[in-house]
């Protein structure tokens, strides 16, 4: 919860460092987060207008199980770290520091093929504009060859996302329905 009357752009420069956090940023890829205007809500301002910002914590059942509180916005993630990990105990099959550790795996992967694809996407362009950058048609073995890299880079593309899938699952995070915000729970 925030108040844009206390100054939006002070909530957005906090959000912003609060979020900076990479362990943070992954654990909230499983929460379903949103975000209330006390100066838009009364009875919201009436109950929490002078404990700003605030987050309050549920768990999977609906129960509150934290409130972290962050005078001055002052962006310590660790306090809402530690209010995650109680919401997140009993939900899921992997405990949630565990899901961070394997997201950021996850992430690095990720990030070595989308090198690995723009390298040879690049290679591609080089070999396949004459000098005048014009197309040139080139040899069938070459051609068999850049197809046979680029099949092997979507595989590899392809398991790694499946793996996010699974991770995704373990821990039973949401997944917003298609266009509606609507959360559809994992099975």
């Amino acid at each position: 919860m925030f108040n844009s009357k206390d100054g939006g752009k002070k909530y957005k420069t906090f959000e912003t460092a609060l979020f900076k956090n990479e362990s943070l940023s992954v654990a909230i890829r499983i929460f379903r987060c949103l975000k209330l205007d006390v100066a838009k809500n009364k009875v919201a301002r009436d109950h929490f207008g002078k404990k700003i910002p605030c987050f309050l914590i549920f768990n999977a059942k609906g129960q509150r199980v934290d409130a972290v509180y962050l005078k001055g916005y002052k962006a310590r993630s660790s306090t809402l770290m530690k209010g995650l990990v109680k919401a997140s105990k009993g939900h899921g099959k992997m405990p949630l520091m565990t899901f961070i550790k394997k997201y950021r795996s996850f992430l690095n992967n990720l990030d070595k093929i989308e090198g690995k694809k723009k390298v040879f996407n690049q290679k591609k362009t080089r070999i396949t504009k004459g000098k005048k950058g014009k197309k040139v048609v080139l040899p069938k073995a070459k051609q068999k060859k850049l197809d046979a890299e680029a099949k092997r880079l979507a595989q590899e593309e392809k398991k790694v996302l499946d793996a996010e899938k699974k991770l995704l699952e373990a821990v039973k995070a949401y997944t917003p329905g298609p266009r509606t915000g609507k959360v559809v729970a994992r099975k």
